[in-house]
């Protein structure tokens, strides 16, 4: 993944309940599960790892999250704006910042990304054409994405919802460090459901 120097607005740190959760986060990589309570700041924890961690980063979730999640980027990290911080909401989007990546990156220069926001759907949707050779790109495949996208820590939310999407992005993707979030991340009147949990 890309360097990046991340700053908290405010200085803001973990709280105290925090610190050994995002410790579990910075440790457990390549996949670190986050199955904390609504409420108790899974998103916040996972952009403190982030700091960590050092590097570029994406957030992938449902594409009615993705909005929320630029917002709360927005109020939590400094210097979020369009430019350091990019929806990827439709196929054609995700080629664009393919390209672009590969195009700075040729010239030896920084796009100054700090974070993707990926749609779940769009990912997913991106897989099928490669699948099905659907106006699949020369040289573009899902294997290498997040890579030639310069990351090195992706946050997962709500990866209880979409199921057989997130399995499919999982299977053809590749992050060197994993954060998944849920507060659900159980089914105990489904044992299919809650196998395919404990397997991914």
């Amino acid at each position: 993944g890309e360097d990046i120097e991340m700053e908290m607005v405010g200085g803001y740190v973990p709280r105290d309940y925090q610190v050994p959760i995002v410790q579990h986060i910075f440790d457990n990589a390549p996949t670190a599960i986050v199955p904390a309570q609504t409420g108790q700041g899974k998103g916040l924890m996972s952009l403190f790892a982030a700091q960590r961690v050092g590097k570029r980063f994406g957030a992938m979730c449902a594409s009615k999250y993705t909005v929320k999640w630029y917002k709360e980027l927005s109020e939590t990290v400094v210097g979020i704006n369009t430019e350091t911080c990019i929806i990827l909401s439709g196929t054609k989007e995700l080629l664009k910042a393919y390209n672009r990546e590969k195009d700075f990156r040729s010239k030896g220069e920084s796009t100054g990304v700090i974070c993707y926001i990926f749609s779940l759907e769009t990912l997913n949707s991106f897989i099928k054409r490669f699948i099905f050779k659907k106006e699949y790109v020369e040289g573009l495949n899902p294997f290498d994405l997040f890579q030639t996208l310069g990351l090195g820590y992706l946050i997962k939310d709500e990866v209880h919802e979409l199921f057989h999407q997130l399995f499919k992005v999982e299977v053809y993707t590749h992050c060197k460090r994993v954060c998944a979030l849920s507060a659900t991340i159980e089914d105990r009147k489904d044992a299919f459901k809650e196998r395919m949990y404990h397997l991914i």
